[in-house]
């Protein structure tokens, strides 16, 4: 004693056994969205599209700004996937795609952002005229995306009397413009429910084809809740292994 040998098949086995069972405990204890399946089996609800993670190093892209690359690389895997998520809204509804689409997610970090983006951006390249709001009035990121301003904006139109030709501006991509959030309110969920939102919604289908609404996450914010709302539809975007 101790029989070498024996004892290192024992330690194998338990090993081997241990492994398994904290693999499996691991895998029974993550309830996060896996695939696409997985998805539409526990929410009810078709998968539009699949956008992957890239890189857009080669153009300096990073952040917020990731999302160009659908206008700087029309060929890349985001592009392709932005342009596959355009063809499922147009046939979505018998109508096409709805004219107004409300992006969501179910909290920060999931791509509610750059998917609101990407699918304005391929709508703008196919010949439509896109209007892009920044909804999120808690953490906007659209100027910075677009490197625009935000002195002016959604904010100042709700809460004052500033035009909305005034806050809607062209970004580099032709024929798509934008709306960013303006100055954080401290209010942000009674500017969205006023009157005057919806009297924008009204103007803004009058003179473009389509458009989106970048919005905060659902959970503990009452936002989503209000745009979704005002929306025609509303697309809820999913972090893989993470929502």
């Amino acid at each position: 004693k101790p029989t070498l040998q024996r004892n290192r098949a024992i330690a194998l086995a338990l090993g081997l056994l241990l492994g398994v069972g904290l693999a499996y405990l691991l895998e029974t204890l993550d309830d996060s969205i896996k695939t696409s399946e997985d998805a539409e089996r526990r929410l009810g609800v078709p998968v539009l599209g699949l956008v992957p993670l890239v890189s857009g190093e080669e153009y300096g892209l990073a952040g917020d700004q990731l999302a160009l690359l659908v206008n700087r690389d029309p060929k890349s895997p985001l592009a392709e996937a932005a342009r596959s998520l355009r063809t499922s809204l147009l046939f979505s509804t018998s109508e096409g795609a709805p004219r107004i689409c409300h992006f969501t997610s179910a909290s920060q970090k999931e791509g509610k952002s750059t998917s609101a983006l990407v699918t304005a951006m391929v709508f703008a390249q196919a010949g439509s005229k896109v209007l892009l709001i920044d909804h999120d009035l808690r953490n906007p990121s659209l100027h910075r995306a677009f490197g625009l301003p935000n002195g002016e904006g959604l904010t100042n139109f709700l809460a004052g009397d500033i035009e909305p030709a005034q806050i809607a501006r062209p970004t580099e991509v032709t024929r798509l413009f934008a709306i960013t959030s303006g100055p954080l309110p401290p209010n942000p969920v009674d500017l969205l429910s006023s009157a005057k939102m919806l009297d924008l919604l009204h103007l803004a289908v009058e003179r473009f084809d389509y458009v989106f609404l970048d919005g905060p996450p659902v959970l503990g914010l009452a936002d989503a809740l209000v745009l979704a709302n005002l929306a025609s539809a509303t697309i809820f975007a999913i972090k893989t292994g993470a929502t």
